[in-house]
């Protein structure tokens, strides 16, 4: 058991940064080793979004970003949202925003004008304007990333104000390979198995 948990905490130092940082760094990356925490956390991402996610893509190495905008704080807000406004034109269809707030479509409307921005329009994001998400307990009180690999739910990120750029870089540039890695990682320590020193590399570019 200690051997699984120091795999764990060494994977995901990885992808976090150097694991001589640890102790340094804020623990917001989670992963979700229970199996049926996996499915229950995927099966709830697709109701977010509205089970509009094609049947052959669910299978495939994803991830989704939840930016509840009533709940975050307003520097996380205003970076997530910048990032959205910035990236909408070159979503993946891989990766999949929820944008979660309570008040309708004009509360959403009112946050984006906030930011002097409009809501983009993108066949991957989602507006969830009864907040769903966080009747889901998608969510605490942050934007939150999940990456996904065959219908399961593998990784859950909290994005903090101290790791707000790199969370959502990953999410934007690189989150099919980060994802692909760490679910490869968390099955091989599900099934007590060594992850792949590459794999492990992976995730410290």
């Amino acid at each position: 058991m200690r051997k699984i948990l120091s795999i764990v905490i060494s994977g995901f130092c990885l992808l976090a940064g150097s694991c001589d940082n640890m102790q340094e760094r804020p623990k917001n990356i989670h992963p979700i080793l229970d199996s049926q925490e996996q499915d229950s956390v995927f099966n709830k991402l697709m109701q977010v979004t509205h089970n509009l996610v094609p049947a052959y893509l669910r299978n495939d190495s994803l991830s989704f970003l939840i930016l509840p905008l009533h709940a975050s704080c307003p520097s996380c807000r205003k970076k997530t949202i910048d990032s959205i406004v910035e990236n909408s034109n070159r979503l993946l269809p891989q990766q999949l925003i929820v944008i979660a707030a309570r008040g309708g479509i004009k509360t959403i409307t009112r946050y984006f004008k906030e930011q002097h921005s409009v809501i983009p329009s993108a066949r991957t994001l989602f507006l969830d304007s009864t907040d769903r998400s966080g009747e889901l307990g998608l969510y605490d009180d942050k934007p939150t990333i999940y990456y996904t690999f065959n219908g399961k739910a593998y990784t859950r990120v909290a994005v903090i104000p101290a790791t707000i750029k790199e969370d959502l870089s990953s999410f934007f540039s690189t989150s099919k390979v980060i994802n692909k890695t760490t679910s490869s990682i968390n099955d091989k320590l599900i099934s007590n198995e060594e992850p792949d020193n590459q794999n492990l590399r992976q995730l410290s570019r």
